[in-house]
């Protein structure tokens, strides 16, 4: 039965080992295709279809049986809600109503092969039929094949006896007796059946594991006897074996076409289809063998692959229709797939606790750690996460994830924030090489959040290796973000060379540089536009310098004035140097606090003391490959503090543009038309406020890019002109700058 509720829940994680796991069936894949596609259930029909599964999972089969003929008179056509009434009709025991309401279903048309099993199955428990002549003829036959190639002649010519009394005109059961009657007379040993020494030769390459052989046994013994089933079932059983999945489907396909329907045939597809990963088709045919009277031995079995397969096709309430029949039972095998389904259902409540039972019964080391790394996903869907963290913790003090896959135990480990044991468990998984490709940007970031640079930058390189062999899919741009991560992370050192003009407000190129020069001595003035010419070198020291983000550098610098619209002084004298450092102290905001000492070298330069805060934050400033052109908005402030001769200087600005990559003209060239508003504040002006806004234009020239790492160096040109809104003049006018940053 298919619950009511499919389409209404998002899907939540299916842990994808776990099917491998599961009662020694084939690993079921992970993705696949849904049912046939409805309209939706909505509205007053979609809460008696919820209620009427709730009921029905709760054992309350008279509410259940309310509901969904209340849910089926408003929607008619849905195919799930159909099996819910048949189901449900079935489990309060109203057998015969259970059968009438199916065949009704049925005649109107309904194809759905699940209704179809669940009549069979209410049929045969109705009225058991007795066997039929074609039955008895085969089981009499089989008794006398055993005979046959036993060399109990006698015993054969019995049998065959028998089987031609139930079915007179078999002519296969003619060419037995015969051949028996003529073995049990002659001489000499009669040569059996046509396929029969093939088909032996099969069944004992299969006992020897000799595959290939056993298949071309197999299939001269399909060609000679095209009507056995059992040599088409040995033919698709050794084709799988060998590893030739498609050949086995092929094979299953035309046994069934050719013999009629076989739940073993069925079932020996399903399995193949599954190891294929069309987990949609593996289903259907374990659907169809159980519709088809297996053995009762085989049922159970059955029932544990349909649900397999319909997880993996992310059919979650299949999966619990599929062991519904086994829905009181506390083994592993039923716990652990209804916590699947329950999860993906998003039922995490239901499913934790399904997870609990699953693993204090599992029959392994490896499937007790799946279980209690499922029981945290679950309470962490729940949004326990206290409960999450708490079990993880204990189930690694207890030794129950300890037989966790290195990988398996480094997701567990992310899920409830611990990143630490997160990298062992990953440091473990490269040094005995099972981490996935697919995991080192994973380890790579969780590394990188420790602070561990080298292993960090280990795991990133690692990870654009394997996209680079298509080992992973990793976009572009994606590919970008992580050479830009290396090149953050492994930078030593830098600098930075600029000429500026202009007066008030203007951003510097980079949060770290420096667009301040030299402020006069003393006296209150005004300050028009001034030209200046620096240089700056930074270092990194090792280990603190760069930390998840955060940075600490130490760096010296030298501003000169080059000119002076108002006539102050320029040159020479007025050369000054800073030396000092800085801090980002936040990994995730650029706030970058910096303090330096100021040196005259010039006569109209300071000695000083100097503090300073910046801030900026913005999107699209950094080069992108994955489109030609994007949104760019910037904003930056900053608060200066002179302390010997006592000044305070403020300075803000904010763009907004977009931003264009012209690769015809330059790989890394990027063209950026903005607005901007900008404007400053300096204690020792006669105004000492202004604030503008006008149009300008960037371009920036990004380059020294490798495999690892994106470009680290760029040539910066910007150019604005600014009307005046408040203050001073000096906020009008043209500001420029280029800035060459290495």
């Amino acid at each position: 039965m298919t619950s009511p509720r499919k389409g209404l829940s998002r899907s939540a994680m299916i842990v994808p080992v776990a099917l491998g796991l599961m009662a020694g069936l084939p690993a079921a894949p992970a993705f696949a295709q849904a049912d046939a596609v409805e309209i939706p259930l909505s509205g007053p029909a979609a809460a008696h279809a919820q209620a009427a599964f709730a009921a029905f999972d709760r054992k309350d089969y008279p509410t259940a049986i309310a509901e969904v003929r209340e849910a089926l008179r408003q929607r008619p056509d849905v195919t799930r809600l159909k099996r819910l009434l048949v189901y449900a009709l079935a489990g309060n025991g109203d057998l015969a109503e259970a059968a009438r309401t199916a065949q009704g279903f049925i005649a109107a048309g309904d194809t759905d092969p699940e209704i179809a099993a669940e009549l069979a199955q209410i049929d045969a428990k109705l009225h058991p039929p007795p066997p039929s002549p074609a039955s008895l003829a085969y089981e009499a036959a089989s008794a006398g094949y055993k005979a046959y190639a036993a060399g109990d002649y006698a015993g054969a010519v019995a049998a065959a006896r028998r089987a031609l009394g139930y079915q007179p005109d078999n002519a296969e059961y003619e060419t037995l007796l015969t051949n028996a009657e003529a073995a049990l007379n002659a001489p000499k040993p009669v040569p059996p059946p046509p396929g029969f020494d093939a088909a032996q030769a099969g069944f004992a390459a299969m006992k020897a594991k000799a595959y290939a052989k056993a298949a071309a046994s197999a299939a001269e013994a399909v060609r000679l006897e095209p009507a056995n089933r059992d040599y088409r079932l040995l033919l698709v059983q050794a084709l799988s074996s060998a590893g030739r999945t498609p050949a086995a489907i092929e094979a299953a396909s035309a046994a069934l076409k050719a013999a009629g329907p076989d739940p073993r045939l069925f079932a020996a597809r399903g399995y193949a289809e599954q190891r294929l990963g069309r987990s949609d088709a593996a289903a259907n045919d374990f659907a169809a063998a159980l519709a088809h009277r297996p053995a009762q031995a085989s049922v159970r079995g059955l029932r544990l692959a349909l649900a397999d397969a319909a997880l993996a096709a992310k059919e979650p309430e299949r999966a619990l229709a599929a062991i519904a029949p086994y829905r009181n039972e506390t083994s592993y095998d039923i716990a652990s797939r209804r916590g699947f389904a329950l999860l993906a259902l998003d039922r995490p409540a239901e499913a934790s606790v399904a997870f609990r039972t699953a693993s204090t019964v599992a029959p392994s080391p490896a499937t007790r750690a799946l279980m209690v790394s499922s029981e945290i996903s679950a309470l962490d869907a729940m949004g326990d996460k206290t409960a999450a963290k708490s079990t993880f913790a204990s189930a690694m003090a207890t030794g129950a994830l300890a037989a966790a896959a290195p990988v398996d135990l480094a997701y567990t480990a992310l899920q409830v924030g611990d990143d630490r044991a997160a990298a062992t468990a990953f440091a473990k998984a490269k040094a005995d090489g099972t981490l996935p490709p697919r995991a080192d940007l994973d380890a790579g970031y969780n590394a990188a959040r420790l602070g561990q640079n080298t292993a960090a930058l280990g795991y990133f390189k690692a990870g654009l290796d394997a996209a680079a062999a298509g080992e992973t899919d990793l976009s572009p741009q994606a590919r970008f973000d992580v050479r830009r991560k290396i090149s953050d992370m492994d930078r030593t050192w830098g600098a930075y060379a600029s000429v500026t003009y202009g007066a008030v407000g203007v951003m510097p190129s980079t949060p770290t540089s420096t667009t301040l020069g030299t402020v006069p001595a003393s006296g209150a003035h005004s300050v028009d536009r001034i030209a200046q010419v620096g240089t700056e070198l930074y270092w990194r020291p090792p280990e603190i310098g760069y930390q998840n983000g955060s940075l600490v550098e130490l760096f010296g610098r030298v501003f000169e004035t080059t000119y002076d619209e108002n006539g102050g002084p320029t040159g020479a004298g007025t050369i000054q140097t800073y030396a000092g450092a800085r801090w980002k102290p936040l990994g995730g905001i650029n706030l970058v606090l910096e303090a330096s000492r100021l040196w005259a070298i010039g006569d109209d330069a300071r000695n000083d003391y100097l503090v300073r805060a910046a801030y900026s934050a913005g999107q699209g400033t950094d080069l992108r490959v994955d489109v030609p052109a994007w949104m760019m908005w910037q904003v930056y402030g900053e608060a200066d503090r002179y302390f010997e001769t006592p000044e305070t200087v403020l300075s803000f600005e904010g763009r907004v543009g977009r931003s264009y990559r012209l690769d015809g003209i330059a790989d890394g060239l990027v063209v950026t038309p903005f607005a901007a508003l900008g404007g400053g504040y300096d204690t020792v002006l006669a105004t000492p406020g202004a604030v503008g806004a006008g149009p300008g234009i960037s371009g920036r020239l990004w380059f020294n890019s490798d495999t690892y790492h994106a470009p680290r160096s760029y040539l910066d040109v910007s150019v604005q002109y600014r009307f005046k809104i408040a203050g001073g003049d000096n906020a009008r006018g043209v500001f420029a700058g280029v800035t060459l940053a290495y």
